[in-house]
């Protein structure tokens, strides 16, 4: 696919594209956000840890949406939605909606694939029986 196709209206590889750049500017700012406030003087507690370790869910989430759109969205929407679960559970209360932000790829990985399905159905011969 040229790259003029890719930037019609409704194509699945411009949105492709843009969960691929939304994954890696969140990915970029949330490294540089743990290297700017580094790890707490008194160490990693629980709360911290599940946190790590649910992040650690939606990026790898990410990753696999690389290969397999649907199952890297779902496994990136499960992580988010684990972390709004976490938060209330461990701290008592909901993170900011700014986390939402996190399901912005997978959403988008998402459309790229039903977009991706509904090209291949109208582009695929039809049975004259």
């Amino acid at each position: 696919m040229s790259a003029i196709q890719a930037y019609r209206a409704n194509c699945c590889c411009t949105y492709r594209w843009l969960a691929r750049a939304s994954a890696a500017i969140l990915a970029v700012t949330w490294l540089l956000a743990v290297l700017w406030e580094g790890v707490p003087d008194h160490g990693v507690n629980l709360p911290l840890a599940v946190q790590t370790g649910i992040i650690a869910i939606v990026f790898g989430g990410y990753a696999l949406g690389l290969r397999y759109e649907m199952a890297g969205a779902i496994v990136s929407l499960v992580g988010v939605l684990g972390f709004f679960a976490a938060n209330k559970l461990l701290l008592g209360a909901f993170p900011t909606l700014g986390f939402a932000w996190f399901a912005l790829p997978a959403v988008l990985l998402i459309v790229s694939w039903e977009l991706q399905n509904k090209e291949r159905r109208e582009t695929a011969p039809s049975d004259p029986a």
